[in-house]
């Protein structure tokens, strides 16, 4: 009882952080990358908190965030590290090919490799959550987009390709995106 209370708790404060997120208006050009990035970085961690994941997921002993042929994340996400994501510790892992197998829960693609169908389609094989940066990345079957509107970070969220693998998303994150099934 009390750890699904304690859940519950985890889950309404990430929400809220969530929200507050979608809102954050981009103020200066020169720091618009760092920040950017910065929030995706945050939203990919709350991404891995707010999905419910296969047993195989939660049976590993780290929870695995790999960056596709992209490193302008990593030092962000080497900052958020220190904290447990869904009770594991956290592991970067930066991959050039997708023919090894790498064991990625979330699979990061930058903005260079979003819109390939053929990467996009051999990743869905070897991750869980694909997240890409456009609308052509989910209309080719990538899980979640970030995208920029009126200098605003949102998110699309293609639920097929997720509840394919046996996974869901929590409605509090659904409820902030726009969501394609």
């Amino acid at each position: 009882m009390r750890s699904t209370i304690k859940r519950y708790c985890i889950v309404k404060l990430l929400l809220a952080f969530c929200l507050v997120l979608s809102n954050i208006t981009f103020a200066k050009p020169d720091s618009y990358s760092d920040r950017e990035n910065q929030l995706k970085s945050v939203y990919m961690i709350h991404f891995a908190e707010l999905t419910r994941w296969p047993e195989s997921v939660m049976a590993a002993e780290t929870f695995n965030i790999c960056l596709y042929q992209n490193t302008t994340l990593q030092p962000y996400l080497n900052e958020l590290k220190k904290e447990p994501v869904i009770g594991k510790p956290l592991r970067l892992i930066v991959i050039d090919e997708l023919e090894q197998e790498h064991d990625c829960h979330i699979l990061y693609f930058s903005e260079d490799h979003t819109d390939n169908p053929d990467l996009i389609n051999q990743a869905n094989r070897n991750a869980f959550l694909l997240v890409g940066n456009s609308r052509l990345f989910i209309q080719n079957n990538g899980s979640i987009s970030f995208n920029i509107a009126n200098n605003k970070l949102k998110l699309i969220i293609n639920l097929a390709p997720i509840r394919q693998k046996g996974m869901d998303i929590n409605s509090k994150l659904l409820r902030i995106s726009e969501v394609v099934e």
